[in-house]
């Protein structure tokens, strides 16, 4: 059978030639883009590198890009959830704000939100390895603790107890707005009164019209003196 060479090209054979060239082109970079969309909005893992405590943000490393993340809270409004990071406080030339420079390794989530900037959402932080420097809270309870070099404190609540282990001793300020410039206490065993080295009001006004008479007679005493 012979085959001719003189082939009449129409539209229609050139689109049937060529179209599983540009499906397969444009399926390829289709798959690319999805899958870059779908890596970016991922949940990543990163370390923590700075905190910035007056901008409640703070920066984290994924692989080796820096990326600015927002912090998320448990709460908000008129009660609200802070942690600050145990570091060194520095400056960050780059915000031009305050910062802290975590000194342990601090592992964390954070994910990529749609809100028309380029910083992320930090999720929380997690534990690499096995809890082996501390002890599990027991079941049905919250536990909040400060872990130091050789002994450990914090707080532990349930199934109706609380116990707290506390190096320093407990502060309490009372009053509705208690100022920064308030010394604050701890309670401990040689700042705590008892009742009876504490003075009634009515025994503090005695006292003080008792120290106003006796200064009386002394100045009206020495005035007589002199006249003598």
């Amino acid at each position: 059978m012979k085959t001719s060479n003189n082939i009449t090209t129409t539209d229609g054979r050139v689109i049937n030639a060529m179209s599983p060239i540009i499906e397969s082109v444009v399926n390829d970079k289709l798959d690319k883009e999805i899958k870059k969309e779908v890596n970016t909005s991922k949940i990543h893992l990163g370390v923590l590198t700075k905190y910035y405590p007056y901008l409640d943000k703070a920066e984290v490393r994924v692989n080796k890009k820096l990326i600015l993340c927002k912090i998320l809270h448990r709460m908000t409004g008129s009660l609200i959830d802070f942690f600050t990071p145990q570091g060194d406080y520095s400056f960050c030339e780059t915000l031009q704000e305050p910062c802290v420079i975590p000194r342990g390794e601090l592992d964390c989530l954070i994910a990529d939100v749609n809100d028309n900037t380029k910083e992320m959402l930090l999720l929380g932080y997690y534990i690499k390895d096995d809890i082996l420097y501390t002890s599990p809270a027991a079941e049905g309870h919250y536990r909040i603790t400060d872990i130091g070099g050789t002994n450990e404190f914090g707080l532990d609540i349930g199934l109706g107890d609380i116990n707290m282990d506390s190096a320093k001793g407990v502060t309490f300020n009372e009053g509705e707005t208690p100022s920064e410039t308030n010394v604050m206490t701890y309670a401990n065993s040689s700042t705590v009164y008892t009742k009876k080295e504490v003075y009634t009001k009515k025994e503090v006004d005695e006292l003080i019209s008792k120290a106003i008479d006796d200064l009386k007679n002394e100045l009206l005493g020495e005035d007589n003196n002199a006249s003598d």
